[in-house]
């Protein structure tokens, strides 16, 4: 019989699985850029921040969540063993469709634990490879505090520095007839805030990019998959 530990947070959700490889982070991403919005192809785009983080490991990204700003990983791209990531952390004190300005923002990199990384401290092993699963001796280890979704927000007041994890935001894009063979392409996007009652969601929708196309009218809107997001306590993170 194979014998394996789960323990459960105070909303019972599930946050270890010995069967289940954990998490640790290895590091803070490095600020490279920030943009505000500015004019492109006959419309607007909205403003980003670059960051970059070398490692050859697969990352899970962790973002900061500032007091009122909507923050979000736009995209990210890997190219000899540098990540780079394109952020959004912006405000504008009204969540009307308007442009953001941006903020510079802190982005942490997680790794999958896979072997012993303290001298000390509780190990769990996978109850059939045997491999390490978790190492409890290790720094800034992943414990979701709460999960949320694209409909479904969650209050974590009691945490100082409230960190999300897979915060990849809802994507929409619509498409509207123009006249010369062109037409219009709007991107949406809905992004992570935190008010200061403590209260976590996703924001309504926000223009991301707006702007003159050529050629045929697609003949759909495109939505993206409903992203998830968990929330760590980042204080302890590096």
């Amino acid at each position: 019989m194979t014998k394996r530990l789960r323990i459960r947070n105070q909303h019972n959700e599930l946050v270890v699985d010995s069967d289940t490889y954990g998490t640790h982070c290895i590091g803070r991403a490095t600020f490279v850029s920030l943009q505000q919005h500015h004019g492109s192809g006959g419309g607007t785009v909205s403003g980003s921040s670059t960051y970059q983080f070398a490692s050859t490991r697969s990352i899970l990204w962790a973002i900061d969540l500032p007091v009122d700003r909507r923050v979000g990983i736009l995209k990210t791209d890997y190219a000899n063993g540098v990540h780079t990531l394109t952020a959004y952390c912006g405000y504008s004190g009204a969540e009307n469709g308007d442009f953001d300005q941006q903020e510079q923002v802190t982005i942490w990199a997680f790794t999958t634990i896979t072997e012993r990384i303290a001298d000390a401290g509780l190990l769990l092993r996978h109850s059939v490879t045997n491999q390490v699963t978790h190492d409890f001796g290790a720094p800034a280890l992943t414990f979701p505090l709460a999960l949320g979704g694209l409909d479904s927000g969650v209050v974590v007041n009691s945490v100082a520095r409230p960190v999300a994890l897979g915060a990849s935001p809802y994507y929409e894009a619509t498409y509207e007839p123009g006249t010369g063979g062109q037409y219009i392409k709007t991107d949406y996007r809905r992004f992570l805030v935190r008010r200061v009652s403590g209260a976590i969601a996703y924001a309504p929708t926000l223009v991301l990019r707006s702007g003159i196309m050529s050629g045929a009218l697609p003949p759909d809107t495109v939505y993206s998959e409903p992203s998830p997001f968990f929330i760590v306590d980042g204080t302890n993170l590096p």
